[in-house]
């Protein structure tokens, strides 16, 4: 997920605390070797923007582990592709709405 676009959500108050997030992350398998990648479901439990960069505090639906993240670890948000979630809350910095009228 792009940072930006993580930071324009979270402004908006789309993803918030308590949000269900899916994440990818990197694991290791039973030799050791750091090659498996796995899916988490993670509630939210803090959420800042410091410095334009989003902190992000998890805790596992499954177990309760903690996890900090970054945008790069989040796939959805609760259920949807942050690009869809974007364009259905309007979030994409762009403009919308009529075109001014200016009478000549």
């Amino acid at each position: 997920m792009k940072e930006e676009l993580l930071i324009s959500l979270i402004n908006t108050g789309v993803v918030n605390k308590g949000t269900e997030v899916t994440i990818l992350r990197a694991g290791r398998d039973m030799g050791g070797s750091s090659t498996v990648r796995s899916f988490h479901h993670v509630e939210l439990h803090e959420v800042e923007v410091i410095d334009n960069k989003a902190h992000l505090i998890a805790f596992s639906v499954a177990d309760g582990k903690q996890y900090k993240l970054e945008a790069r670890h989040v796939l959805q948000i609760d259920g949807m592709h942050p690009d869809r979630l974007s364009e259905a809350f309007k979030t994409d910095g762009k403009k919308r709405g009529r075109k001014p009228n200016n009478p000549k």
